[in-house]
């Protein structure tokens, strides 16, 4: 668990640098590109970058670089979870979607019976 706080830890020290540096102005081709590959699945936060150049009030700035960041760290690990739902483990779920499947086992069997017999 430690493991994982140092890595958003680390993650969060790296993109506040990278704000910095995109804000002053001091940012290579290769922050620019990071930038954009983090922010490209939200249009929020490349508006983001926009209107923080605009303030000049450090403080505020600090504040706004926090916000971004956590929004960026749940964008990134929203990415990381799998897709695949789990199946539900609730009896009544089960026990229903179960008696459904032999009905329609049962069903199917009767169809198949049946015309056999009558073809």
């Amino acid at each position: 668990m430690t493991e994982l706080k140092k890595s958003v830890a680390s993650e969060e020290a790296a993109t506040n640098e990278l704000l910095e540096r995109l804000l002053s102005g001091n940012a290579s081709e290769t922050d620019h590109a990071t930038w954009e590959k983090l922010s490209a699945d939200s249009p929020l936060l490349q508006d983001a970058l926009e209107g923080l150049r605009g303030i000049q009030d450090p403080e505020l700035i600090s504040s706004l670089q926090l916000q971004i960041n956590s929004r960026l760290l749940r964008n990134t690990s929203k990415k990381r979870r799998s897709k695949v739902q789990r199946i539900s483990t609730d009896p009544v779920i089960i026990t229903i979607t179960v008696v459904l499947l032999l009905l329609a086992a049962i069903s199917v069997y009767l169809l198949i019976s049946n015309g056999k017999n009558s073809g």
